[in-house]
């Protein structure tokens, strides 16, 4: 059954040593990294460690060193403030009990567009100005890596076995989609689309994850509107279609499980509320009953009980006896 295998476990509350933040490049979890460093300087409730990052495939000595290494970021941030949280673009920590992963993910063809726009300002070679006609252009789309840049989503999630290894554009394999898909369903405990973070994004690691994000709404920067790129039309739209279709499994995955989990997350928090609002009713009631009850056992006290005590008796003196003789009659 995978819902009773999942990790999220209809958003029960947790508590774990350490919880690992993915954002692949991109995918749009820039704010909620600044959201997450503002609300360490605020509450000082966790530290902030980068998530190593290793090549899928590596062998299984150097795949030990790095889960070795995890373990003691962990260490050293539970040292430092009792709480760890481990952020980076990937690949997800597998088979880590004491870490709990959650990640971003974003339309591909929206990261896509956003990355290449980057590379093409600031790393070169200059390229034709929109994805759209790199896309279609081979020799572009080798040289800017748009098959890697479109399945980064996909490798992130599906961590550091030699099935997620890309092939020699970048591309991921269909194991490594597959291998994504039941890590989005099992092992990530959520998996956040960037457009929901400010609608129920932050609300939902508030509830799922609260000794680490309460509060995170409150440390979120504000973000600008959410623009949606005008939709490639023709054989560009082709093109695109071919480049992204990992990552795009992914994120229409993503979405439909966030959906359903989001709702789960909201009356789990509904339910949180009102078990809080009880008992704290019930305490208001037990403390007003305490005073009732005072109250009342000092009206109804019996009057002999509430009278001042007699003084004591004193031994009477040498000279009161010797008066009280004098008074007795002689025989």
């Amino acid at each position: 059954d995978v819902a009773r295998a999942s990790a999220f476990d209809r958003c029960a509350w947790r508590d774990p040593r350490a919880v690992a933040v993915l954002t692949p490049f991109k995918a749009g979890g820039k704010s909620l990294v600044s959201a997450l460093g503002e609300l360490k300087l605020r509450t000082e409730r966790y530290a902030i460690k980068e998530l190593p990052v290793w090549r899928p495939g590596q062998s299984s000595t150097v795949m030990r060193r790095q889960r070795k290494s995890i373990k003691r970021l962990v260490e050293k941030s539970i040292k430092a403030a009792g709480r760890g949280v481990l952020k980076g673009a990937g690949p997800r920590p597998q088979d880590d009990p004491d870490v709990a992963v959650v990640a971003v993910t974003r339309n591909p063809r929206e990261a896509l567009a956003s990355a290449y726009a980057e590379l093409n300002r600031d790393e070169g070679p200059a390229g034709p100005p929109s994805v759209d006609e790199c896309a279609l252009d081979q020799r572009c789309a080798r040289a800017f890596g748009l098959a890697r840049l479109c399945s980064a989503q996909t490798l992130a999630l599906c961590g550091g076995d030699e099935a997620c290894l890309p092939d020699a554009e970048g591309r991921a394999s269909r194991e490594a989609i597959d291998l994504a898909l039941l890590a989005l369903n099992n092992s990530v405990l959520i998996t956040i689309p960037s457009e929901r973070l400010d609608i129920d994004g932050y609300a939902t690691l508030e509830t799922l994850l609260p000794t680490y994000f309460r509060g995170l709404r409150q440390a979120a920067p504000p973000r600008p509107p959410f623009q949606r790129r005008d939709r490639s039309q023709g054989a560009a739209a082709r093109a695109l279609r071919r480049l992204c279709d990992a990552d795009q499994q992914i994120f229409d995955a993503a979405a439909l499980i966030y959906q359903r989990r989001a709702k789960e997350c909201e009356a789990a928090a509904r339910e949180y509320e009102h078990a809080v609002e009880l008992r704290h009713a019930r305490l208001a009631l037990n403390r007003r009953r305490e005073r009732q009850g005072l109250a009342e056992a000092a009206t109804l006290q019996p009057l002999a009980e509430r009278r001042r005590p007699e003084r004591p008796t004193r031994a009477p003196t040498v000279g009161a006896v010797q008066r009280l003789a004098r008074r007795a009659p002689t025989v």
